[in-house]
């Protein structure tokens, strides 16, 4: 088993702004976990996210960041295949009016050969 880990970084989200962040997988994996770490000065809970795993969308509307903002051990586990092609979709609404955000969503891929 081979472990690699994929950070899609939201870069600055303006106060009321929204940022989408893909990225298409190179070969073929598994996605074991997903976790997000705050990086900005808005808090994460001000962050929502709508998440797509190649065609498949994991939030009916969106979630909040705060739930996946843990530590490795208790990171959701999705452990869904993500074959060679295809593409995670991350949006990042910051609903904080004041201070921009960023954060980052860091997927845990099991590479299969």
């Amino acid at each position: 088993m081979v472990f690699y880990f994929k950070t899609l970084n939201s870069g600055s989200i303006p106060a009321g702004g929204t940022v989408t962040k893909d990225w298409t997988a190179d070969k073929d994996y598994t996605i074991r976990k997903v976790l997000v770490v705050n990086k900005g000065a808005a808090t994460i809970d001000k962050v929502d996210l709508t998440i797509q795993f190649a065609d498949n969308f994991k939030t009916l509307d969106y979630v909040n960041a705060y739930p996946l903002a843990v530590d490795l051990e208790h990171a959701w586990e999705p452990n869904e295949p993500l074959p060679r092609g295809s593409r995670v979709v991350v949006s990042f609404k910051n609903n904080d009016g004041t201070n921009a955000a960023q954060v980052d969503f860091v997927l845990l891929l099991e590479a299969q050969y």
